[in-house]
């Protein structure tokens, strides 16, 4: 029988949820729904890049994605978040499923995506 090991959790991609903790514990910075979403997102975070499961990788995306739709659709500040929904769905593409691109993940879909947050 063969031994079959457990995924290694994605530490660099996790550490990249720093920027999404910010927001969500800066007071004085955001409102509370944005403080929420931001809070959705590191804890969906944690989830996926600790685990290495393909259901919360799944699960991921899915609340990414309804989380960037409903900004996109509510947010005043056109066409920024349009334009940083681009750039981080292009960089997310480019990253998937490769770890050496780790970092491009972290600066070009998380912290992007969490600046876009606060402008939102």
């Amino acid at each position: 029988m063969e031994c079959v090991r457990a995924p290694r959790p994605d530490m660099v991609r996790t550490f990249g949820l720093v920027a999404f903790a910010y927001v969500a514990l800066s007071r004085g910075t955001c409102c509370k729904w944005k403080r929420v979403v931001a809070s959705l997102i590191v804890v969906n975070g944690l989830l996926c890049h600790l685990t290495q499961t393909s259901s919360c990788q799944w699960l991921d995306v899915v609340v990414n994605t309804l989380v960037i739709l409903v900004l996109n659709a509510t947010s005043p500040d056109q066409p920024y978040i349009l334009l940083s929904t681009l750039v981080i769905f292009l960089v997310w593409k480019r990253c998937t499923g490769r770890p050496e691109r780790a970092w491009l993940h972290v600066l070009g879909v998380q912290w992007i995506g969490a600046y876009a947050l606060t402008r939102a």
